[in-house]
Protein backbone atom coordinates (compact mmCIF):
# COMPACT_ATOMS: atom_id res chain seq x y z
CA UNK A 1 0.00 0.00 0.00
CA UNK A 2 2.72 2.09 0.77
CA UNK A 3 4.28 2.50 -2.71
CA UNK A 4 0.38 3.13 -4.45
CA UNK A 5 0.55 5.70 -1.93
CA UNK A 6 3.72 7.40 -2.45
CA UNK A 7 3.08 7.52 -6.41
CA UNK A 8 0.40 9.41 -5.83
CA UNK A 9 1.98 11.57 -3.14
CA UNK A 10 4.59 12.55 -6.37
CA UNK A 11 1.96 13.15 -8.32
CA UNK A 12 0.54 15.66 -6.28
CA UNK A 13 3.48 17.34 -4.94
CA UNK A 14 4.75 16.85 -8.67
CA UNK A 15 2.66 18.41 -10.36
CA UNK A 16 -0.18 21.15 -11.18
CA UNK A 17 -3.74 19.08 -11.71
CA UNK A 18 -6.31 21.76 -12.21
CA UNK A 19 -8.31 20.79 -15.52
CA UNK A 20 -7.15 23.37 -18.04
CA UNK A 21 -10.03 26.36 -19.79
CA UNK A 22 -12.40 25.11 -22.72
CA UNK A 23 -10.23 26.82 -25.03
CA UNK A 24 -6.99 28.10 -22.74
CA UNK A 25 -3.86 26.78 -22.65
CA UNK A 26 -2.68 23.63 -20.56
CA UNK A 27 -1.87 25.17 -16.65
CA UNK A 28 1.82 25.66 -16.20
CA UNK A 29 3.08 22.44 -13.70
CA UNK A 30 0.67 20.24 -15.36
CA UNK A 31 2.20 16.41 -15.26
CA UNK A 32 3.72 15.48 -18.25
CA UNK A 33 2.90 12.18 -19.90
CA UNK A 34 5.38 10.12 -19.17
CA UNK A 35 4.87 10.97 -15.58
CA UNK A 36 1.37 10.69 -15.39
CA UNK A 37 1.89 7.58 -16.47
CA UNK A 38 4.77 6.46 -14.15
CA UNK A 39 2.80 7.59 -11.24
CA UNK A 40 -0.27 5.53 -12.25
CA UNK A 41 1.97 2.54 -13.22
CA UNK A 42 3.67 2.81 -9.67
CA UNK A 43 0.37 3.06 -7.93
CA UNK A 44 -0.62 0.05 -9.90
CA UNK A 45 2.19 -2.07 -8.80
CA UNK A 46 1.46 -1.32 -5.54
CA UNK A 47 -2.04 -1.93 -5.69
CA UNK A 48 -1.38 -5.29 -7.67
CA UNK A 49 1.24 -5.78 -4.52
CA UNK A 50 -1.24 -5.25 -1.63
CA UNK A 51 -3.95 -7.59 -3.44
CA UNK A 52 -1.73 -10.55 -4.16
CA UNK A 53 -0.67 -10.43 -0.58
CA UNK A 54 -4.56 -9.79 0.36
CA UNK A 55 -5.49 -12.78 -1.55
CA UNK A 56 -2.75 -14.98 0.14
CA UNK A 57 -3.92 -14.26 3.25
CA UNK A 58 -7.55 -14.61 2.98
CA UNK A 59 -6.37 -18.23 1.11
CA UNK A 60 -4.51 -19.11 3.84
CA UNK A 61 -7.34 -18.10 6.50
CA UNK A 62 -9.95 -19.93 4.72
CA UNK A 63 -8.27 -23.23 5.10
CA UNK A 64 -9.61 -22.69 8.65
CA UNK A 65 -13.11 -22.86 7.78
CA UNK A 66 -15.33 -25.63 8.47
CA UNK A 67 -17.86 -24.23 5.99
CA UNK A 68 -15.47 -23.79 2.73
CA UNK A 69 -15.92 -20.67 0.32
CA UNK A 70 -18.02 -18.42 3.13
CA UNK A 71 -14.43 -15.89 3.44
CA UNK A 72 -13.62 -15.52 0.22
CA UNK A 73 -16.97 -15.08 -0.95
CA UNK A 74 -17.36 -12.29 1.42
CA UNK A 75 -14.22 -10.78 0.26
CA UNK A 76 -15.84 -10.87 -3.27
CA UNK A 77 -18.65 -9.10 -1.81
CA UNK A 78 -16.98 -6.68 0.10
CA UNK A 79 -14.57 -5.62 -2.99
CA UNK A 80 -17.96 -5.70 -5.56
CA UNK A 81 -19.43 -2.90 -2.92
CA UNK A 82 -16.40 -0.65 -2.31
CA UNK A 83 -16.45 -0.72 -6.70
CA UNK A 84 -20.20 0.45 -7.10
CA UNK A 85 -19.21 3.04 -4.32
CA UNK A 86 -16.38 4.17 -5.51
CA UNK A 87 -17.09 4.15 -9.11
CA UNK A 88 -19.86 6.98 -8.95
CA UNK A 89 -18.52 8.71 -6.21
CA UNK A 90 -15.48 9.19 -7.77
CA UNK A 91 -17.15 10.54 -11.22
CA UNK A 92 -18.82 12.78 -8.64
CA UNK A 93 -15.90 14.31 -7.72
CA UNK A 94 -14.05 14.63 -10.35
CA UNK A 95 -16.46 16.80 -12.30
CA UNK A 96 -17.38 19.01 -8.86
CA UNK A 97 -13.62 19.48 -7.85
CA UNK A 98 -11.43 18.32 -10.20
CA UNK A 99 -8.70 15.77 -10.57
CA UNK A 100 -6.42 17.33 -7.77
CA UNK A 101 -9.74 15.86 -5.21
CA UNK A 102 -9.34 11.75 -6.74
CA UNK A 103 -5.42 12.18 -6.39
CA UNK A 104 -5.65 13.16 -2.71
CA UNK A 105 -8.11 10.74 -2.00
CA UNK A 106 -5.33 7.96 -3.73
CA UNK A 107 -2.92 8.60 -1.72
CA UNK A 108 -4.95 8.96 1.78
CA UNK A 109 -6.76 5.81 1.51
CA UNK A 110 -4.14 3.27 1.06
CA UNK A 111 -2.68 5.33 4.13
CA UNK A 112 -5.28 4.01 6.53
CA UNK A 113 -4.77 0.67 5.74
CA UNK A 114 -1.06 0.60 6.78
CA UNK A 115 -2.21 0.90 10.47
CA UNK A 116 -4.32 -2.20 10.91
CA UNK A 117 -1.63 -4.41 8.87
CA UNK A 118 0.54 -3.79 12.53
CA UNK A 119 -1.88 -6.08 13.98
CA UNK A 120 -2.01 -9.04 11.83
CA UNK A 121 -0.69 -11.72 13.52
CA UNK A 122 1.73 -14.56 11.84
CA UNK A 123 2.55 -17.95 12.68
CA UNK A 124 6.18 -18.34 12.99
CA UNK A 125 7.28 -21.94 14.13
CA UNK A 126 6.01 -24.13 10.95
CA UNK A 127 7.38 -26.70 9.26
CA UNK A 128 8.49 -26.23 5.21
CA UNK A 129 8.07 -29.11 3.53
CA UNK A 130 11.10 -29.73 0.96
CA UNK A 131 10.91 -28.49 -2.53
CA UNK A 132 10.76 -32.17 -3.72
CA UNK A 133 7.26 -32.32 -1.55
CA UNK A 134 5.98 -28.86 -2.58
CA UNK A 135 6.97 -29.55 -6.78
CA UNK A 136 4.79 -32.51 -6.00
CA UNK A 137 1.92 -31.01 -4.53
CA UNK A 138 1.99 -28.68 -7.20
CA UNK A 139 2.06 -31.51 -9.93
CA UNK A 140 -1.06 -33.23 -8.74
CA UNK A 141 -2.74 -30.27 -8.36
CA UNK A 142 -2.15 -29.46 -11.87
CA UNK A 143 -2.60 -33.10 -12.78
CA UNK A 144 -5.70 -32.71 -10.70
CA UNK A 145 -9.32 -32.79 -13.03
CA UNK A 146 -10.51 -29.62 -10.89
CA UNK A 147 -7.97 -27.75 -12.52
CA UNK A 148 -8.91 -28.56 -16.27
Amino acid sequence: WFIASASMFILLVGSNLELPTKDGPRPEGAPSVVFLSLTIIFFGIGFWFADVMGDSIVAEKAKLEKEKGQLQSMCYACRFFGLMISAPLSTYLYSTLGPGSIVQLMFILPLAILPPLWYLSEVNNVTIKSTREQCNDIWKTVCSRAVW
